[in-house]
């Protein structure tokens, strides 16, 4: 039986790879091949399946949301993100 392995040629952009703490080996689980862009591996307390239940959750989000705070700061604002400038609106 093949190995489950993803169907991805590659990924560009940033990537923020979350891995249980009980996973020792390789460090990048593998996805260095396939990723382009800058990715950061943050480990998170728990296995596989527990590090997405409480307690361990509450580290998986605040890691997921301070890898989103600059999207979420560029953001803010809908009228700048529209018109290109802060504070006026598209006419």
């Amino acid at each position: 039986m093949p190995a489950l392995a993803p169907k991805i040629n590659q990924v560009a952009g940033r990537v923020l790879l979350l891995r249980a703490r009980t996973r020792t080996r390789p460090r990048d689980l593998g996805w260095a091949g396939v990723l382009r862009g800058p990715f950061e591996v943050r480990d998170a307390p728990g296995g596989h399946v527990d590090m997405m239940l409480p307690p361990h959750v509450d580290v998986v989000a605040a890691a997921v949301t301070d890898a989103l705070a600059p999207l979420v700061r560029a953001q803010r604002d809908p009228i700048a993100t529209i018109s290109g400038t802060p504070g006026k609106n598209p006419t």
